[in-house]
């Protein structure tokens, strides 16, 4: 909620990204009020078809964040992302990616880090193999 709030800030009131957002926010403030929307203009057989989707990749990841971890690579893998977000702040350029969003010199700052470092092996063979 506080991230979202920050993002807002940055934006002017009559952006229409903002008015979405706070429509969303306004209409959809519990699990009920989210669910009444879905159930509003998403058929009940494409629901479950969804919800059999979602629990398939979610016991897919599942299964293969566990050999993820127990491969050694979730260090290396972290050490890889962490740099990475760290080279896309810069104060000049992309002071704040939540706030900009990843386009413009923010993108640039990490595209520039992607070119000059490899991922790690491990870390691809995990990207390829996620869904």
């Amino acid at each position: 909620q506080g991230m979202i709030d920050q993002i807002l800030e940055t934006w002017e009131e009559d952006d229409p990204m903002r008015m979405i957002v706070d429509m969303i926010r306004e209409r959809i403030t519990s699990w009920d009020d989210l669910k009444a929307v879905i159930d509003e203009h998403i058929p009940q057989e494409t629901q479950e078809t969804m919800i059999a989707g979602a629990r398939k990749s979610l016991h897919n990841f599942i299964s293969r964040a566990g050999r993820f971890c127990r491969s050694g690579c979730l260090g290396r893998t972290a050490d890889y992302f962490s740099d990475a977000f760290y080279a896309t702040h810069d104060d000049d350029t992309c002071p704040a990616v939540f706030a900009y969003g990843y386009c413009g010199d923010c993108q640039n700052n990490m595209d520039a880090y992607v070119e000059s470092n490899d991922v790690p092996c491990c870390t691809q063979d995990a990207i390829v193999n996620i869904a």
